[in-house]
């Protein structure tokens, strides 16, 4: 029978109360990916641990609230990803590869993370309130931050725009967390190991690189 929650404030140090909220939190992370917000229970999780209803609620509360916490944690974590972009005074092109190299690392890392939001996205779940409102400053301040960095933009608005520039990288990175299992199955390799991570960095940075020289070869062109 599993430990209950008048048990575990009786006797739990707080080291051991700890590890025990992070192993039940770890696997409703792993539900939610597989399930989805909507498709996943608490029910599911007492069954996966072997703890009882009043265990999971003493910890969490709510399914709501054990969903939000695990979603705004992996928010916080990737947030100094981006601060690369506008903390630093590197060039431009630096910055953008090193928050590409550790938003990919994340990811990689985390592989759960897109999992959880391409299905919250798909289902207009709780999650696609979280992410909109997370995302949403991230969005607004890449776009300013190209459009200061690259004022290539305004000079030919009809070739390139900074939105389908962020859309194309953003796709080529959460794309391959997507599609990277079943492309692993037909070939063979391990898409998700230490080389192919590199590999997949170098691949979208020198994406990124390309939109930039094209976004500026067709300014230049516009010119004359």
């Amino acid at each position: 029978m599993g430990a209950s929650a008048a048990t575990l404030r009786g006797r739990a140090s707080p080291g051991k109360d700890a590890d025990r909220k992070a192993q039940l939190r770890a696997a409703a992370v792993e539900l939610f990916a597989e399930y989805g917000y909507t498709g996943m229970s608490m029910q599911m999780l007492m069954d996966a641990c072997g703890v009882n209803k009043a265990l999971v609620y003493y910890y969490f509360g709510s399914k709501e609230k054990l969903f939000q916490e695990i979603l705004e944690d992996y928010f916080d974590r990737l947030a100094p990803a981006f601060d690369l972009l506008w903390k630093s005074e590197d060039d431009f092109r630096d910055r953008l590869a090193g928050m590409l190299g550790r938003y990919i690392d994340f990811l990689a890392a985390n592989p759960e993370f897109p999992k959880i939001v391409q299905r919250e996205v798909a289902t207009r779940g709780p999650g696609l309130d979280i992410s909109q409102r997370r995302l949403r400053p991230l969005f607004a301040a890449g776009l300013e931050l190209l459009r200061r960095e690259m004022p290539e933009f305004d000079a030919a608005p009809d070739a390139l725009s900074p939105v389908d520039v962020i859309l194309t990288v953003y796709s080529a990175v959460i794309g391959y967390f997507t599609y990277a299992p079943l492309i692993g199955e037909l070939t063979g390799e391990d898409y998700f190991g230490a080389e192919a991570i590199t590999r997949r960095k170098r691949h979208v940075v020198a994406l990124a690189d390309a939109l930039i020289d094209a976004v500026r070869a067709h300014a230049a062109a516009a010119e004359k």
